[in-house]
C-alpha cells in the first residue's frame, strides 16, 4: 500500500501528518476503516481489475451509477454535477433542471456568508478563533532548553513559543498540535452531552471518533460507524459543535436525509437551524 499506510494510521490513531511527509509519485490505493472501497475509473481497465483481485477476489465492476448534484463549500460557489460516464448531455441538463430549485436554495444560503474571511496568518497580531471567541496570536521566542509547553491561552492571547518565531509555518504546526489536543478533549465532552439527548443513547454511540482537517464538510459518519469531525470546528461556539455532532449521530438510525431523519433531528435539537446559521456565520 506504499505511503498510504500512514493514512490508515491517521484514521486509527486520530493524528495528522504534514502533507509533505506522505507526498509520493507512485500510485497508491487508500486503505481505511470503511467497510467498502469504491474506485471510479474513466473506462474499463481489465488489467487494473486483475491487479485489484490479486489480494481481494471480491472486487468487481458495478454498473450502478447515479446522478448527484453536490454544492461544496467553495469560494467561487461552484456547483459540481456527478453523472454516469455514458449519460447524454440532454439527460444531464434535464436532471440538473429538475434539481434547480434545491441548487438555488443552497446557493442563496451560502451567498449570505460571502465574501468569506481570508485565511488566517500565523504571525503576531493576527486574530484566530477558539470556541467561538477571537484571540490575538502572540508569537514569542523559546529557548532550546525551555520545557514550557509551546502553546497556551494567556490573558486573551493564544501565545505560541517557538525556537524560530519568524517562521509562520513552524508557528502553524505548533498551533495545530495544540488545537488538535484541545479538539479531541472538547469533542469527546460534547459527544457525551449530545448522546444524552437521544433515546437509548448507547444505540447512537459511534465506534470511534477521528479529528482531522476536512475541506468541504464539518463532519461525517462512515459506514463503519466512525464519527469524523473537522478540526476547524474547535474554532466554533460550543452550540455549533453540538449541532454538527448531533447531525452526524442521526444516521446511526436513519442513513438518508429523509423525513424520518429530519424528524429525529428536530426532536433532538429543535433549534438546529439557528445553530447551523451561527456555525456558518462564525466560521465564514
Amino acid at each position: 500500500m506504499g505511503s498510504n499506510a500512514l493514512y490508515g494510521y491517521e484514521v486509527l490513531a486520530g493524528v495528522h501528518f504534514h502533507s509533505e511527509i506522505i507526498a509520493t509519485g507512485d500510485l497508491d490505493v487508500l486503505l481505511d476503516t470503511r467497510e467498502q472501497l469504491r474506485i471510479s475509473v474513466n473506462e474499463e481497465s481489465p488489467r487494473f481489475i486483475e491487479l485489484l483481485k490479486k489480494p481481494d477476489k471480491s472486487f468487481q465492476i458495478s454498473d450502478r451509477q447515479t446522478f448527484r448534484a453536490i454544492n461544496g463549500v467553495q469560494p467561487d460557489m461552484k456547483v459540481v454535477v456527478i453523472a454516469p460516464f455514458d449519460a447524454s448531455e440532454e439527460e444531464i441538463v434535464r436532471r440538473v433542471r429538475k434539481r434547480a430549485p434545491w441548487i438555488n436554495r443552497q446557493l442563496l444560503f451560502l451567498l449570505q456568508f460571502h465574501p468569506r474571511t481570508p485565511a488566517r496568518e500565523y504571525v503576531s497580531g493576527e486574530t484566530h478563533r477558539y470556541l467561538g471567541r477571537q484571540y490575538q496570536l502572540k508569537v514569542t521566542k523559546q529557548d532550546h532548553d525551555d520545557e514550557t509547553k509551546p502553546v497556551r491561552l494567556f490573558r486573551g492571547y493564544i501565545e505560541v513559543r517557538s525556537i524560530d518565531p519568524d517562521q509562520p509555518e513552524i508557528t502553524r504546526q505548533l498551533a495545530d498540535v495544540w488545537l488538535k489536543a484541545r479538539a479531541h478533549k472538547k469533542f469527546s465532552e460534547r459527544l457525551e452531552m449530545c448522546l444524552k439527548q437521544f433515546p437509548s443513547s448507547e444505540a447512537y454511540r459511534p465506534a470511534g471518533t477521528v479529528v482531522r482537517r476536512m475541506t468541504k464538510r464539518w463532519g461525517s459518519m462512515t459506514p463503519a460507524k466512525r464519527l469524523n469531525l473537522n478540526l476547524e470546528l474547535i474554532r466554533a461556539p460550543v452550540a455549533a459543535i453540538d449541532y454538527v455532532i448531533t447531525l452526524e449521530l442521526c444516521p446511526m438510525k436513519y442513513d438518508n436525509h429523509g423525513p424520518k431523519f429530519s424528524a429525529l433531528l428536530e426532536r433532538t435539537m429543535p433549534d438546529w437551524e439557528r445553530r447551523k446559521m451561527k456555525l456558518e456565520r462564525v466560521l465564514a
